[in-house]
């Protein structure tokens, strides 16, 4: 087949294959009268499957390396060594999601005209962000970066005026790629509340106590850790964000 029926066949452009040629990969014939490339069934396997280990993240060389020389040690080194770091990207995109979901649920409730949610949570993992940036790579950092980071106020601390700045992740698994300590925080019920907030500014022991009041009156008991994430910024409106605040309850 010639070049395009190839480019066809496997999905691969034309300046694809060309490069690929020219790094050695493949030697399709050339017709004898034309001069023009003519693959075999045995060049598009090939192409399969430099493909299929392109896109696993390695590398062309390493790819040339294994095939040209049929090195299937190097090949399975190669896997090894790319099967962790998908593993970690399959865990960052799975928190992604599951965080892009909630967020799409408390947005949509809110813009309905409904302020609140509740539910259960799994087990939880907890990581400071302190811990995190004293002990992790740039690269695991900025990858952790693209996660929700939340806000949290300790038990102990609920009825301080000048509560510490606790920030960190909070994760359904455990992350074996986080070197930092980590705090559990069992399976539990929560109440959360859709509060627009003034930009820049903590909210008060007296605002956590009304609302907690609020939750009290409807029948549940606030306990332990409260945490809190922003939602949802009107740039425009500079003046106030959207937070959702999340309680532990019985």
């Amino acid at each position: 087949m010639n070049i395009q029926e190839a480019s066809i066949a496997t999905g691969i452009s034309k300046d694809m294959i060309r490069f690929y040629e020219k790094k050695g990969l493949i030697h399709p014939r050339r017709h004898p009268e034309n001069n023009y490339r003519n693959y075999s069934m045995s060049d598009i396997h090939i192409l399969v499957t430099i493909k299929f280990y392109s896109s696993l993240g390695i590398t062309i060389s390493k790819i040339g390396k294994i095939l040209t020389e049929g090195n299937i040690s190097l090949a399975i080194t190669s896997f090894n060594d790319r099967l962790e770091q998908l593993e970690e990207e399959a865990f960052w995109a799975k928190t992604k999601y599951l965080l892009a979901s909630d967020t799409y649920h408390l947005l949509k409730k809110y813009n309905q005209g409904i302020d609140f949610d509740i539910g259960n949570h799994p087990t939880q993992y907890y990581y400071p962000t302190a811990n995190i940036q004293k002990s992790n790579t740039l690269t695991t950092i900025n990858k952790i970066q693209v996660s929700r980071l939340v806000f949290r106020i300790q038990e102990n601390n609920k009825n301080n005026q000048n509560y510490p700045q606790d920030t960190g992740l909070l994760l359904i698994k455990q992350n074996k790629f986080i070197n930092g300590d980590y705090q559990v925080i069992e399976k539990h019920k929560f109440y959360r509340i859709i509060n627009e907030v003034k930009t820049n500014e903590l909210i008060s022991v007296a605002e956590l106590q009304k609302l907690q009041n609020r939750i009290q009156n409807e029948g549940f008991k606030p306990y332990g850790d409260i945490f809190i994430y922003s939602i949802f910024h009107n740039i425009p409106d500079s003046t106030s964000e959207t937070l959702c605040i999340e309680f532990m309850i019985q």
